[in-house]
């Protein structure tokens, strides 16, 4: 009996216990239900009320925005850090005095060992050591350097050097991927990756008022050691060279300029071929466009281009630029200002015909227009070129960008008329032959064409490809240098 009360006890005890959990569990769901709509619309009224739109719950699989994959920049790192070097710029300075060095970066460009680097890297240097990725060192020749651009040219022995493809700079566009690749603070091989921020650039980076003012912008880390280091492009295409940053702090707070290669590789063949850079001008006066000055006066719908102010030469009825000629391409590539035209014609000699696209009358032309010198002719300041031409025995001619188009190309040279010599001698090449390369290398200019030829050696097999604009089939010819 006694056992049977405490079990009943024990009973009703459970079944209390049990009822109170259950009704404790009723009012807890309730309490929820209750209240967890009221927070979802108070949290609905404040979203509709700070951004006047409703929220709309959407899955992952419902999303249809696309997404952007980040760009594999492995392969070209890899190859831009085969081609960068570090440079030592020793300067012993006088009796007594401890030598200083400047630290910096170069870029190889050719496979017979000539670099490209900064002009600030080398200046009044003794000498100037090289050091490969691959460890090997040398002391480097310098062949020249411009101030105005702010670039060297050295040569080094050829042994272990892996030149960089060459990109174009005027194909790049804002918004590309880049590697900026040198050696910054002693980091040697340092890879930084980033974009293209502008183009076009002015920098004020010196206080000469000649200097280059056109630089490629991107946000790729650069630091002291990083000047004449390579901007590489997603394909590991070199396409320009690394100079400045913008700063107060002197360390880089995410502003990189670059000197675009198309301009560069300008230079060094200059440098290389006559020791002179070579600089073509349009033959006007020309001013930015002005607000107050122009917009009503010309009907502009926008205020990108160059006015034509005075022309220095006189220009036959129906050809050339004309003055209040408003200049908006040269080649295809937009100019906004001075600095966009002086950046653009740093690419090209005096002599070499360019198109130059205009708003005239309101209405928009095509103009062939030949570049002039800076005493307004049109030949080059220094002929270095006619012994090459009578060792080749060929007259050549740099492509216009009308020829390039309508043979698909994007560089070339034409045998215009052939003489006694090389090409005669030991090849079937024919006047109207387009050389688009030689030993395996693109041929942007004259220029380049005899320097390549010029720094073989007597004995070494040279190959010139290319095509005849009759028979687009590409042909091949070998020659031996003597």
């Amino acid at each position: 009996m006694e056992q049977y009360e405490m079990g009943k006890y024990e009973m009703e005890k459970h079944a209390s216990v049990f009822l109170a959990a259950f009704v404790g569990a009723f009012l807890a769901i309730g309490t929820v239900l209750f209240l967890l709509p009221q927070s979802s619309d108070a949290l609905s009224q404040k979203s509709v009320s700070s951004n006047q739109l409703p929220l709309q719950p959407v899955s992952l699989e419902q999303s249809t925005r696309p997404t952007a994959s980040l760009p594999d920049l492995q392969e070209a790192a890899q190859l831009g850090k085969e081609s960068v070097v570090h440079i030592r710029s020793i300067n012993r300075n006088v009796t007594g005095i401890p030598a200083t060095e400047e630290l910096g970066s170069g870029v190889i460009i050719s496979d017979d060992g000539l670099l490209i680097t900064n002009h600030h890297v080398i200046k009044d240097a003794d000498k100037v050591i090289v050091t490969l990725p691959s460890l090997f060192e040398y002391e480097a020749e310098i062949i020249g350097f411009d101030s105005m651009t702010d670039l060297a040219l050295l040569k080094i022995p050829h042994q272990h050097t892996i030149p960089f493809e060459i990109g174009n700079s005027n194909k790049i566009n804002v918004g590309d991927w880049v590697l900026a690749i040198g050696n910054p603070l002693h980091l040697s091989s340092t890879v930084t990756a980033g974009i293209i921020s502008g183009i076009g650039r002015s920098v004020n980076k010196t206080k000469d008022n000649n200097s280059f003012e056109c630089f490629i912008q991107s946000d790729a880390a650069l630091n002291k050691g990083s000047s004449g280091g390579a901007l590489v492009d997603n394909r590991g295409k070199l396409i320009g060279i690394n100079t400045a940053i913008a700063s107060e702090s002197g360390n880089f707070e995410g502003y990189s300029f670059s000197i675009p290669i198309n301009v560069a590789m300008k230079v060094a063949e200059d440098l290389e071929g006559s020791g002179v850079v070579q600089r073509a001008f349009l033959g006007v006066q020309m001013r930015n466009l002005d607000y107050s000055l122009d917009y009503d006066a010309l009907q502009l719908e926008s205020l990108r281009g160059v006015y034509v102010s005075k022309l220095l030469t006189e220009t036959p009825k129906g050809k050339g630029l004309y003055e209040e000629d408003i200049i908006r391409k040269i080649n295809g590539v937009d100019v906004c200002t001075i600095d966009d035209i002086s950046g653009l014609l740093m690419q090209f000699r005096p002599g070499q015909k360019i198109e130059v696209t205009v708003i005239r009358d309101q209405e928009v032309r095509k103009i062939e227009s030949e570049l002039k010198n800076i005493y307004n002719k049109t030949g080059i300041i220094k002929e270095v070129f006619d012994d090459m031409e009578n060792q080749i025995g060929a007259k050549l001619s740099n492509l216009s960008p009308k020829e390039l188009e309508s043979n698909f190309l994007e560089n070339g040279i034409q045998v215009t008329k052939l003489l006694q010599g090389l090409l005669r001698d030991q090849t079937n090449i024919e006047e109207g032959f387009i050389i688009t390369k030689i030993n395996n290398r693109e041929v942007r200019t004259v220029e380049s064409f005899f320097n390549r030829i010029r720094r073989s050696k007597s004995g070494d097999q040279i190959g010139i490809s290319g095509f005849y604009a009759d028979d687009p089939e590409p042909k091949n010819y070998q020659l031996v240098k003597p």
